[in-house]
């Protein structure tokens, strides 16, 4: 058997496997799986801390968004984020067949 159809070999008889819900121990030998609901009464146990408060968490979110030089801005309504993406189309030039309008 050549080393490539070895490797997809192994790879078809992992799949075989279910995994773990996340934050389970499945390195253990006596673990047992566990429901989706389940797993969702533990999830702030494996997924990162946030704020406790809305402010924190858009900050959180903000910071977040600045490391990956993403723009961030958080709108009171409807009519600030029209004039947000009017002011982006025409910072950046955009060409559109139709003018943006309201649907609503």
């Amino acid at each position: 058997m050549s080393e490539r159809a070895n490797i997809f070999g192994r790879i078809r008889e992992a799949l075989r496997v279910s995994a773990p819900p996340p934050g389970s121990r499945h390195h253990e030998k006596s673990a047992q799986f566990v429901s989706e609901a389940e797993a969702a009464k533990h999830i702030s146990e494996w997924l990162p801390a946030v704020g406790d408060s809305f402010e924190e968490r858009v900050e959180m979110f903000r910071a977040n968004a600045l490391e990956l030089k993403a723009e961030f801005q958080l709108l009171g309504g409807l009519s600030e984020m029209e004039a947000s993406l009017r002011e982006l189309a025409k910072r950046e030039g955009w060409k559109s067949r139709q003018p943006f309008r309201r649907t609503r």
